[in-house]
Order: structure tokens, then sequence, then C-alpha cells
């Protein structure tokens, strides 16, 4: 092995353990999220849950803020990544299912703790907001291929109609996702199923 060749391996391993380094402190901060909120999830407690020490950490992450992005980046990217998995333009497609599906996660409840910390917090809304909006023209653009499928000879206004309903349904989700896992005790959706039953019919294409 020339050099040159040792050179670029030790860099791929130096990347590699990088990386692994930066997977444990964004899933030990999920962890902590989910189990104790925002106000509870402290960089000591994360590098001490991810067995990593302090100075690694502010190595990745010299800011709590810039951690709790990089979280909610990780969290995008595999909720990003399921959704797709799950997504099948197919006739047994169902919208509903694969979005309330992936807000019942408990990793919903970390990316909405940080939403709402972003609220009061300017540093960390500051270094979140670009994340955020790219995320959410993802899933914006998401009705349209859902649209064209169901609605192969549809007008425009019947695919604009569809996406009406379409950002009523993932708005609707949203509310009850956040109800449920800020406020599980409170039982503020008693008719869950019909609520997501009168959901599906709203996408469903009309006969």
């Amino acid at each position: 092995m020339t050099e040159i060749e040792k050179d670029r391996s030790g860099r791929r391993r130096q990347a590699d353990r990088s990386h692994g380094t930066q997977q444990k402190l964004f899933q030990a901060t999920v962890d902590l999220l989910v189990e104790r909120g925002y106000a509870g999830t402290t960089t000591q407690e994360v590098a001490q849950r991810a067995g990593v020490s302090r100075g690694a950490m502010l190595h990745h992450f010299s800011t709590r803020a810039a951690l709790m992005s990089g979280t909610l980046s990780f969290l995008y990217r595999n909720e990003m990544d399921d959704f797709l998995d799950h997504v099948d333009l197919s006739d047994d497609l169902d919208p509903v299912d694969v979005v309330w599906g992936l807000y019942q996660r408990p990793e919903a409840k970390a990316v909405f703790e940080l939403w709402l910390a972003a609220r009061n917090d300017v540093e960390l809304s500051a270094v979140m907001a670009p994340e955020m909006e790219r995320v959410h023209e993802i899933y914006r653009g998401l009705w349209e291929p859902v649209a064209r499928f169901l609605y192969p000879s549809g007008s425009e206004s019947e695919i604009r109609a569809y996406k009406i309903r379409f950002d009523m349904a993932l708005a609707t989700l949203m509310g009850m996702a956040v109800a449920k896992a800020l406020v599980p005790s409170a039982k503020l959706m008693d008719d869950e199923e019909a609520v997501l039953s009168l959901l599906k019919g709203t996408l469903r294409p009309s006969q």
C-alpha cells in the first residue's frame, strides 16, 4: 500500500469514527427528548448516554443548539426514508395511514419537543429553521404525485382541490399527534378512529 493509499484509508476510518460518534449523540439526544423533554435534555446527559466524552461531543457540536439542530436533521432523514419506504403508488395507497403511522413513533415526540422549544429560543430557531423549511417543502410537494396517480385524467381544478384536502389532512394529523404526544393523559382525541376514517374519505377519489 502506497503512502497515498494509507492516507486515504486513514481518512476513511476517521470519517467513519466521526460519523459513528455523531450517530450515537443524535440517538442519545432523541432518547432523552422522548423521556425527559427538551428542558431535561442537557449536553452533559447526552454525552453520558452516548458514552462519549464531553470534549468529543464539543468537537462535533460546540453548542446545545447545534446538537439539537443536527438531531432534527437526523430525525428528518430517518422519517423521510421511512415515508418513502412505505409510499407505493398503487391502489392500496393510503396517505393517512402512512403519515399517521410515522406520527405514532416515539421519535415524533422528539420532533415536537424541538419545534416547541424553537419558538422561545432565538439561537435554536435560527439554526433549525433552514432544515425545517427544507423538509416541509418536501412534504408540501408530496401531494401532487399522489393526486396525479389518483386522478390520472383529472382536470387542474380537481388536482388543486385534492391539494386542499391533502393539506387539511396533514394539518389535522399533525395536530392530533402533537396532542397525543405532549398531553397523553388529556384524552383530547376520544374519536380518533372516526377522525382518521373521515380524513381517509376526503382523500379517496370519488367513483
